[in-house]
């Protein structure tokens, strides 16, 4: 905190409100950024999850027909 004072000393206080806004700013990107790869994840992360979910419901109904085919026999 020290630094910053030090740096902004010589500063208007509109100076330091641009500044501050200025960093908003570009936090508020970074965010945007963020946000759009987790939703992208999510939306891969869904897609993953619900073939694996498949599967093991596919796997279920093999072992099922194999399970009732083996004792009809």
């Amino acid at each position: 905190m020290t630094d910053e004072n030090a740096n902004t000393a010589d500063l208007t206080i509109d100076e330091k409100l641009d500044r501050i806004l200025s960093e908003l700013r570009e936090v508020k990107a970074r965010l945007s950024t963020i946000e759009d790869k987790v939703e992208g994840r999510t939306n891969e992360t869904q897609k993953k999850l619900d073939k694996i979910i498949q599967e093991i419901v596919d796997n279920e109904r093999l072992e099922k027909i194999r399970t009732d085919g083996a004792e009809a026999e």
